[in-house]
């Protein structure tokens, strides 16, 4: 027979997380508080504890509710997971983690090795995550393999591993993107050709996702394969009219293709709305538009400060900022 005050836990975690959706992270925080502590051991009541905690950033408290939960139920990929994400957004807070657990990719791999079954995919995909940012790009395609092993159409894996494919297809030849058709295109084209067949393949599953078309639109432009990017572009344009980031990419087009007038008109409205996108800041920064300050020293910023938590009030939603992004460094 269920216990009524779990029944209680529950709904006030469910609670928290609609405060969630609505901007009031810390009336979620103060819903978590309220669980009795006989139930504040539950994976649900860490991991949305965790989750908040960074959101607020309160980086200990996500670190330490990230490390009881990892001790207390290791083979729950959640807890890896939810370790990783606090030392992430909060890496000041690493000397409270186990030297083994003091980054995030350390964490994955760790955790894989305690997961079970069930959750190794979850587990996979966010160290492919993590590796990719880090430019480890031949881990995060083998961890996509693995995860495609186990399930042979999971669509975030393909995704993935279309990303760093087509990343690894530039870094190869160790291209720096000076411009999008410019001459500095240079690139694996065996590579290249894999991670289009990704995005061909991840696109039939998930036509509707606006990230994963501007996805795929980055890396044609990268490429210099203008007309495709500008169809993928025109696809998350009609799926999310007046979005800044469909803005921000066609901006991107624009100004790769000669429009340059026009480019920086879209990309200063794209900058007017709130929250601003990262990819919006770092274009700016590129092509010097508002008083930007250069993408070096843009990036060197972020990389300082490090991510943090902002509501999105057009999506419902925490997202991240400041993280930065492995084609971002090759723009110049």
């Amino acid at each position: 027979m269920t216990d009524v005050r779990e029944n209680v836990a529950v709904a006030t975690v469910n609670s928290a997380l609609q405060h969630l959706e609505y901007g009031h992270a810390d009336s979620s925080w103060m819903a978590l508080e309220q669980i009795d502590a006989e139930w504040g051991g539950k994976s649900y009541v860490m991991s949305a504890r965790a989750n908040v905690a960074s959101i607020l950033d309160r980086d200990a408290n996500a670190v330490r509710e990230g490390i009881t939960f990892v001790s207390q139920s290791p083979d729950d990929g959640d807890a890896w997971i939810q370790l990783a994400s606090a030392l992430e957004f909060g890496p000041d807070a690493a000397d409270l983690a186990p030297d083994s657990l003091d980054t995030p990719l350390e964490v994955l791999r760790t955790g894989l090795i305690h997961v079970g079954e069930s959750d190794e995919i979850d587990v996979r995909l966010a160290l492919a995550g993590y590796a990719h940012q880090d430019g480890l790009f031949d881990e995060a395609i083998t961890q996509c393999d693995a995860v495609l092993d186990l399930q042979a159409d999971h669509p975030n894996a393909i995704w993935q591993r279309a990303n760093s494919r087509a990343a690894l297809s530039f870094a190869t030849n160790g291209m720096t993107v000076a411009s999008a058709t410019g001459e500095s295109n240079h690139y694996d084209e065996i590579l290249f050709s894999e991670a289009v067949a990704d995005y061909e393949r991840v696109i039939q599953m998930r036509s509707g996702v606006m990230e994963l078309r501007l996805d795929y639109a980055r890396d044609l432009m990268f490429a210099g394969r203008m007309d495709e990017a500008d169809r993928q572009i025109g696809e998350a344009e009609t799926l999310h009219p007046n979005d800044p980031l469909p803005m921000t990419y066609r901006a991107w087009w624009l100004m790769e293709t000669g429009e340059s007038a026009r480019g920086e008109q879209l990309l200063s409205e794209a900058l007017a709305f709130d929250p601003v996108p990262d990819a919006t800041l770092v274009l700016a920064a590129r092509y010097g538009i508002n008083d930007s300050p250069d993408i070096e020293t843009l990036l060197l910023q972020w990389t300082q400060q490090g991510p943090y938590y902002v509501y999105n009030p057009r999506q419902y939603y925490y997202q991240a900022r400041q993280t930065v992004q492995p084609w971002m460094r090759t723009l110049r």
